[in-house]
C-alpha cells in the first residue's frame, strides 16, 4: 500500500510540473503577443504622425 501510495505522490508531482510548465508557456505567449501590439500600435502610431506631418507641409505648400 506505501508503494501505491509513493507512486501516486510522484505521477502527481510530474502532473503538478507539467501543468506549471504549460501555464508559464501560456502566460510567456501572452507576454509575447502583447509586446508584439504594442510595438505595431507604436509604428502605426508613427506613420499616422508622420502621414499627418506631410499633409500639413503639403497643404503650405499649396497655399
Amino acid at each position: 500500500m506505501d508503494i501505491i501510495y509513493k507512486a501516486l505522490v510522484i505521477f502527481a508531482t510530474i502532473d503538478l510540473a507539467i501543468f506549471a510548465i504549460e501555464e508559464g508557456r501560456k502566460i510567456y505567449r501572452r507576454y509575447q503577443a502583447k509586446k508584439a501590439l504594442e510595438a505595431f500600435a507604436a509604428w502605426a502610431k508613427k506613420c499616422l504622425e508622420e502621414r499627418a506631418q506631410a499633409q500639413r507641409e503639403d497643404k503650405k505648400k499649396e497655399g
